[in-house]
Parts: C-alpha cells; structure tokens; sequence
C-alpha cells in the first residue's frame, strides 16, 4: 500500500526505501503483486502454495497421535483408561494446560512453555522462571508447532538402494545392524564412527560412554555449521583452556560491540534482551551506552548510540586499535603474561588514525573502569576474542559486568576440525558404518570437503533425522526423529542450568531421540526417552525432586559458578597471522556469512511461518539476498534485485543484490539457510517456478 498521508496522520510510514521514495520501479512492482483482475484469473504463486501447505498443517494438527495399527505403537506399555471418579481442577474438556519444556539449538537449551488443547500443542511462549527465558521466546521457538505438524515430515523408517526409497520397519532396520556392532565388538568398534549436533545434553553423554564401554575405538566427531568456536580457542589463548563468557549487560554502562549481535542471534539473545532494555530507559536518570563496530546491519547495530560500518576483516584492526590506545596512550597495564601483544599494539597504531571514533569508544571505556564490557562476535578470528579478554580484565570488568565459567566439553576440537577428520577417514576407507544423529552435514558441511563423495565410501550410513533430507537420500538408512515436543530429553542452558524436555504428545510417526536410539542399539533392557532423562537427573542431581524438575522445566540453582581464572602465557604474534595490517584494497570485496535470523543454517526451511516471517532489517521474505552498501552499488552500476555471482576458486552462486544502508562499504553480506533441494513443500519450488 502507498505511504500514510503526512497531512492525515502528522506521520508517514513506510516498509522500504523504495516505498519512500515512492520510485517508479516500487510502483511496477506493487502493480505486479496486487494486480487489478480477479483473484481466479492470477497465475499460480508461491504464496498461494503456501496456503495451501497450511491448510495441510491444520489437518494434520487434528491427528491425536499415531494410528494403532504403526508397529511402533506404543512406545511404552500401555496403560488402561479408566473413568476418574472425580475431576481435577481446572482440567475440565476445552481448558488449555501448559507444560514447561525446552529444545535445544547447537549444544544450547532454550526454555519455552507449551499450550496444550485437549492433547494438542497450539502454542508456544517464554518460561517466566528460567533464567535463560524470563518469561519471553523468540520467533524460532514460536514456530516450533508448525514444524511438529510439518507434513513434510519423515513417517517412518526407509532404506535408500542408490536412487530407490523403500519403505521399511524399526525392526527391520536392527535386524541389519545389530549383528554389524556385535561383530564390532570384536576390534573395538574401529570402523565405526558417529556424527552428531553439538549437544549438551547428560542423557545423550551418559549413553555415548555406554556405547564407548563395548567400543572403546569407536569415534565420535561432533559438528555444527554454525558455532562459537573462534570464541573458546580466544579464551584459550588468553587462560590457557576454553571459557564460556556470560554477559551481565544490567551491569554495564558502556557496552562495546566488535560485530557482536547479542540482542538477535546470540545463544542467550533472549536472556540479553530483558537485561538490556531496562538500562535504556531515561526515566532512570542515566542510560547505557552502546558502540558497534560491525560489516553488516544488525539488530545490535540498530540499537547503537555509535555504530561504525567497517569490513569484517577490519574489525579486528579496530579492536588492536582500540587495545593501543588504552594500553600505549591511556596508561592501562598490561598483564605480564600477554606481553608478546606490545609489538601488535604498535601495528594497530594506523587504524587508529584511520578510525577517529577509536580514540572517544576507547576513552569511553577508561572513564567507565568496572562497569563497562568489551564484546566480541563469532565470526571474529580468536585473537580478537582473546584480546577482548584482555581489555575486560585489565578494566575490571571481569568479575562484574562479564563473568567466566568453564565450557560443557572442554576437551572436544572445533567443529570444522573434527568434521575435516571425518572427512579424511571416510575418504581413506577406514570406516564401514557411519551413524549421523541428526544435522544435515551433505547440506552444511563446508563444500571443500565435499562431503558426500566421502560419505558415498562408506558401505553403511545411517541417519536419524526429523526429514528425509539431502543427508538422509545419501544414506542406506533413514530413521525419524522425534519432534521436541514430541520428546524426553535434557540439555544445559547458556549458563549451565539444567533444564528438561517433555512430551505433550506421542510421537506422530514413531520417531526417536538419539539417546532412544542408542539405547536400542545397545539391546539395553530401558530405551523409553523417560526413564533414560529420569536415571541421569538421579546421578547428576541426587536428592533433588524429579516431579518438580519436570513441572518448573529446570533444575533450580543449577548454572555454572563463575570463578576467577588465572592468565596463561598467549602466543599472539601467530594467533593474529591471519590479520592483515594494512588497509584492503579496494577493489576487492569480502563476503560474509551469517545465520538467517529466520531459517538459522536452513533447519527451518520447511517452516511456512518462518519463511514468511520478514527479515527485521531488510523485511525480505522467502528469499535471501546479497546486502550491499549503495555507494557501493551505484559504483558497480546495480540496482535492487539485479542479479550477481559471488565466485570463489571454481564455485558461484547467483543471487540478487539488495541495497543495505549501513552495510560496511566493500563488505557484501548473505544469508545462510537457503538453497536446499530435499526439505519439503515449502522449502522448494516446483519445476514449473510455483
């Protein structure tokens, strides 16, 4: 629709820059999307087709559970119904419960409650009492129901013959595997291997040691696509082992960002977002203040009282610079122990002066000694982590404003590394069965590998997965996941607190969890998701109350203890050989990756909600598109929507651009997420462009 009226509402109002200036292509285009004719006489769009998946998903969501006549009904012995003799409170025909719960994204739990209808889950909110929700949920989260009625979903197991999907059983899925791992225990389990998602769950922990106890040569490689691990190898180079840092943003009167977006894509964001806003508010007295340094526009950025558009690479420099000014000009004392960092201050010298904002952000932070906080992104390389550290602590803001505990699994490589292991030993011959507990790694995996050629060697790969997706149609075997509201399970909050899943409905196409699946595997006498989660709660929290656990959706006072870490001498000249001193030259352009705010690395593909949901910076929606600053455009002759190839070695993608105020000159940004070609009605397009 066209802008308000100024005369009539004192106001205008506009989603775009086009739309503002109310440009001749805004106009064609809008004449193109709300065309003067009949609804019956426009040709077939993607949005209709969407309407039309939704009406799917409604019909779907009358399902109570699976059909008697699934094998793999039921999970558990059955019970008998019988009448009650009288009716508990609020539980009368019609009236919603809600049942605390959670799911968990790359090794982290987020806390949700549930609505449940007569049996059925129709709504998702923030848990009030976990520290990690206070009572809020972002738009992932919300969007789980969707994704637990997806009719795309995979309804049970299937064995892949090259290009041949045949349906098949549970059972005879273990007929054929069972006898593989029995003849494995005879070398140790040394040609098998497992894949799974980061997760912090104990319950998935404490099988994986009973797998290792028959198969003690048995490996297990954990991957992500997106991760912090840039993050802990910084803590590592400044403390001597990996750390989880914990922002206290209440506390801080001075928050600088180095392309860190905390308030959107951060695992805690949430959390982030409650302990920020109050601190902006005027009637205070006093309000926080925020500088971002960041390439692309962020939700952080938006909210900055300073924010500087520079490249992604030049990030860096900028935080040396800042460093500098404080350790060289300020009078801040540097640890002794990072003192190989003295000649690196001296280089970040230039950027200083290229970079006037440097001198008042590093000011800003002197005059606001403890109670101001340093902060730095995933995509910075670990030195710029690190030297965070550094400025944290020599301000005294560690301990107040930031605070340090130890990481789930300090011992694990990063992801790319142990993902570039697999690749190697599939590619050598040497394992013959591959177990993926989830991910989409044929997807993801970084395309250098080229995963699935190496997958393609190994003689048996079984997958577990919510879809039978690009992975799953690589495998021999796909097995269905069980939905997290379908599910038992546990995992650690960002701070550590230990937090439960329960189930508000059966599983609607028999799927099982990777812990379930172990346990199957393993002949044990208990693999129902419930008691396996209510053993390890007994071993990990003796003398706490079970019923309470699972009512509250967490173990109270539960998160890790920060303590004081001690400094460990850092090698920094070759943590930082990948930082270019001098300024880039401009004809070059560096591309950045980042996650979709909506589809996250493309798990949510599928979820029509979610795809229609608009991006909060560009308000794009069923699509992505390469965010470019507009001098940058006009200087290349593009204008919005022309399409251009990113190439890099021997790959290229097309994609339109999108003109970004605010993205940092010579930086082009894009969304991951998109691009799949096994994810289900919604994620596709069909071969006649619908």
């Amino acid at each position: 629709m066209p802008p308000v009226s100024r005369e009539a509402t004192g106001r205008a109002y506009w989603r775009s820059l086009e739309e503002y200036a109310d440009t001749p292509e805004f106009r064609e285009r809008l004449a193109r999307e709300f065309p003067g004719a009949p609804l019956e006489t426009l040709p077939p769009a993607s949005r209709r087709r969407f309407l039309q998946v939704m009406g799917a998903s409604l019909a779907l969501a009358g399902v109570v559970g699976c059909h008697p006549n699934n094998p793999t009904w039921p999970r558990w012995k059955p019970a008998k119904i019988l009448p009650r003799s009288y009716r508990p409170p609020g539980q009368g025909p019609g009236t919603p419960l809600w049942f605390a719960t959670s799911y968990e994204i790359g090794g982290i739990a987020r806390p949700v409650l549930a609505k449940s209808y007569d049996g059925r889950p129709i709504k998702i909110e923030g848990n009030p009492e976990h520290p990690a929700s206070l009572g809020a949920a972002d738009a992932l989260s919300q969007a789980m129901v969707l994704g637990l009625y997806d009719p795309d979903r995979s309804r049970g197991v299937a064995r892949f013959e090259g290009d041949r999907e045949r349906e098949s059983t549970w059972e005879e899925f273990l007929a054929d595997l069972r006898p593989v791992l029995d003849e494995a225990r005879g070398n140790a389990g040394r040609r098998i291997a497992v894949l799974s998602e980061a997760t912090s769950s104990p319950t998935l922990l404490e099988m994986r040691s009973r797998l290792a106890a028959p198969l003690p040569a048995l490996r297990w490689f954990e991957y992500e696509p997106i991760s912090r691990d840039a993050a802990r190898e910084g803590s590592r180079l400044v403390y001597g082992r990996p750390l989880r840092a914990h922002l206290h943003l209440e506390r801080a009167d001075v928050v600088v960002s180095f392309e860190d977006d905390f308030l959107m894509t951060h695992p805690n964001a949430v959390a982030h977002a409650k302990a920020w806003a109050p601190g902006r508010k005027a009637e205070r007295g006093k309000m926080n203040r925020l500088w971002v340094v960041e390439s692309d526009y962020s939700i952080t950025g938006s909210l900055a009282d300073h924010r500087h558009p520079v490249t992604s690479k030049e990030v860096g420099r900028v935080a040396w610079a800042v460093a500098g000014r404080l350790f060289r000009e300020r009078g801040l004392e540097l640890p002794e122990e990072h003192a190989s960092m003295r000649p690196l201050l001296e280089r970040g010298r230039d950027a200083g002066r290229e970079h006037p904002f440097v001198a008042r952000m590093a000011d800003d932070l002197m005059a606001h000694r403890g109670q101001g906080l340093v902060t730095v992104g995933p995509g910075q390389p670990p030195h710029v982590h690190g030297l965070a550290h550094v400025l944290n602590a020599a301000l005294g803001n560690t301990g107040k404003t930031v605070t340090l505990t130890g990481d789930a699994d300090p011992t694990r490589p990063s992801h790319v590394k142990a993902i570039t292991e697999l690749v190697e030993e599939m590619s050598a011959g040497r394992i013959e069965t591959l177990l993926l507990l989830g991910g989409n790694p044929v997807y993801d995996a970084p395309a250098d590998l080229d995963f699935p050629a190496a997958l393609a060697r190994v003689p048996r790969r079984v997958h577990l997965s919510l879809h039978r997706d690009e992975t799953s149609r690589t495998c021999t075997w796909h097995l269905p996941r069980a939905h997290p509201l379908e599910a038992w399970g546990d995992a650690r909050s960002w701070d550590g607190t230990y937090t439960l899943a329960q189930p508000l409905i059966r599983p609607l196409f028999g799927g099982k969890t990777p812990a379930e699946l172990i346990a199957l595997l393993l002949d044990d006498s208990e693999t129902e998701g419930r008691a396996l989660v209510r053993e390890t709660f007994g071993k990990r929290l003796s003398g706490r109350s079970w019923r309470r656990a699972v009512h509250d959706g967490f173990a109270a006072d539960t998160a890790w203890t920060a303590r004081p870490v001690a400094h460990a001498w850092g090698d920094w000249e070759a943590s930082t050989s990948d930082l270019e001193w001098t300024e880039p030259p401009h004809d070059r352009f560096e591309v950045t990756f980042r996650p979709d705010v909506s589809l996250w690395d493309g798990r949510f593909a599928n979820n029509g909600w979610l795809q229609e949901l608009p991006d909060p910076m560009t308000k794009l929606t069923w699509d992505n598109a390469a965010l470019i600053n507009p001098v940058t455009a006009h200087e290349l002759g593009l204008k919005q929507g022309d399409m251009i190839r990113l190439s890099r070695r021997q790959r290229s993608v097309e994609i339109p651009a999108y003109l970004m105020p605010g993205q940092a000159i010579g930086s082009i940004a894009v969304s991951l997420g998109y691009g799949r070609t096994h994810a289900g009605r919604v994620a596709e397009r069909d071969s006649d462009g619908k």
